[in-house]
């Protein structure tokens, strides 16, 4: 059990982003994706518990396969609704620029 706790600590951001794509890391390693594989980027809230919680969904496609990538607080480390907006900008400027 310790062990999983240590390497789902370790993965923590599982999100980063550039002009260039996203990276998606996770315990089997790193996923890149370019901005045009990014399909949409979404803000999606969810009641749990009595409460609303945000969380990011992105759409990639990889060849012919669609994926569904979903995010929360705890995986980003940050505000969901910061992100989406931040994801929203580089994802804009990296598909103006090819």
């Amino acid at each position: 059990m310790a062990m999983i706790a240590v390497a789902t600590t370790r993965a923590r951001p599982r999100l980063s982003a550039s002009d260039m794509g996203i990276e998606v890391r996770g315990i089997g390693g790193a996923h890149y994706y370019t901005w045009p594989q990014v399909t949409d980027v979404r803000l999606v809230h969810t009641r749990r518990l009595a409460r609303e919680v945000p969380s990011i969904e992105i759409d990639v496609q990889v060849g012919q396969e669609d994926r569904l990538l979903i995010f929360t607080k705890l995986d980003l480390v940050a505000d969901p609704e910061d992100v989406a907006d931040a994801l929203t900008q580089l994802r804009e400027s990296g598909t103006s620029a090819h």
